[in-house]
């Protein structure tokens, strides 16, 4: 190469270099532009982006499920735009559009919080503790504001991700929205890093994951435009995990895609990303009364609970269960499903002792059991 040559690969290198370094200048003078305008911080009132958050007419909310602190901030947003525009609703990620007939009876007074729990498959359905949106359930209730059912059956989309549509039944292919936006490529690579972090998965299932992904993101904005549509002067608060929100891809590109309308996005302890959202909060964490447990592992099988295996740690007087006992009934209540024991200890405490009925060697026997507390990260 000759010395001229040289020294215009030089100069061109150079340009580019400087060509590059100006585009990230601009953009980092942007971003620090913007940095504070839309950051909340966890001791900062959520009152100051209220009015911004008001012009929309859909208010997506990210959260980390199991942060008790991620809640609390979702219910404070609520009391604080509830106290400026009484027209408003909730819809909720952990509760399914098919169980809103039970949603509304609970609303209204009908039927216990039991009921409602058991009614909406709560702890199959979705299964993380009741306490952690117990304050927003609540709220509402108390104050007549309606919840909407935005999730589709978990057993559909579950069945899609491992097998595709050959999993499912036509009545189930009829609950799949007639609409879904596949055209968002960086939301396929996202998912697929996602994907790669499931162990369940195998690799030739990544396309399976992806659409049903894009299904339960597509049919929570249809729950969301259909309750919009029946109340077009109501603004619908709807919470969902990060995951959902992030750049729009998951809920709000497709609920404006249906609507025309505009959305704002929250996201709460997510990490910060320029143009992911409207408004980041970043909230201390939190610690939550969470129902106790058996200290056993459980399965079912046969249609029979069974105890597989216990803590080598358990102290057998205040938990003599064994491995291989079936538990038949807790205080007289009758145990069908790992899920009916949730619902019976939704609302107990550590420390309470209970009369457990199990068949043991043919036998059927009862034990008295204490209740252990939950950890914080279970």
């Amino acid at each position: 190469m000759t010395r001229k040559k040289q020294i215009n690969r030089r100069y061109l290198i150079l340009a580019v270099f400087v060509f590059i370094t100006n585009i990230f200048a601009v953009e980092k003078s942007n971003i620090v532009a913007d940095f504070k305008k839309n950051i909340l911080l966890a001791d900062s009132p959520v009152t100051k982006i209220i009015p911004n958050l008001a012009q929309g007419t859909f208010i997506v909310i990210g959260e980390n499920h199991t942060e008790f602190s991620n809640h609390a901030k979702e219910l404070e947003l609520i009391e604080a735009f509830f106290e400026k525009n009484k027209k408003m609703a909730v819809g909720m990620e952990m509760l399914c559009r098919c169980h809103q007939t039970a949603i509304d009876d609970y609303l209204n007074s009908r039927i216990s919080e039991m009921e409602f729990l058991k009614h909406t498959e709560y702890f199959s359905e979705w299964g993380y503790d009741y306490q952690f949106y117990k304050a927003i359930v609540d709220f509402a209730k108390k104050n007549k504001i309606a919840l909407i059912g935005l999730n589709i059956k978990n057993e559909i989309v579950r069945n899609i991700g491992y097998r595709g549509l050959t999993g499912i039944s036509s009545a189930e292919f009829q609950e799949i929205p007639d609409q879904i936006d596949f055209s968002n490529e960086a939301y396929k690579r996202s998912l697929g890093d996602i994907f790669l972090q499931h162990n369940d998965f195998q690799l030739s299932q990544s396309g399976n994951f992806y659409f049903a992904q894009l299904i339960r993101d597509e049919y929570m904005a249809e729950s969301a435009f259909q309750y919009f549509k029946r109340n077009p002067d109501h603004t619908l608060i709807l919470l969902a995990g990060n995951g959902h929100v992030e750049h729009g891809f998951g809920i709000p590109d497709r609920l404006k895609r249906r609507s025309g309308k505009s959305c704002k996005t929250v996201l709460i302890d997510a990490v910060y990303e320029p143009e992911a959202a409207d408004y980041f909060i970043y909230t201390n964490k939190m610690q939550i009364k969470k129902a106790p447990r058996l200290n056993v592992m459980l399965t079912k099988t046969e249609g029979k609970i069974l105890v597989t295996s216990i803590p080598g740690d358990t102290d057998k007087e205040k938990n003599p269960l064994q491995v291989e006992d079936e538990i038949l009934s807790i205080n007289n209540v009758q145990i069908r499903s790992i899920e009916d024991i949730r619902l019976f200890l939704y609302d107990k405490s550590a420390g309470e002792k209970t009369r457990i009925t199990v068949i043991r060697n043919q036998k059927q026997i009862a034990l008295d059991l204490i209740l252990v507390e939950s950890k914080q990260d279970e």
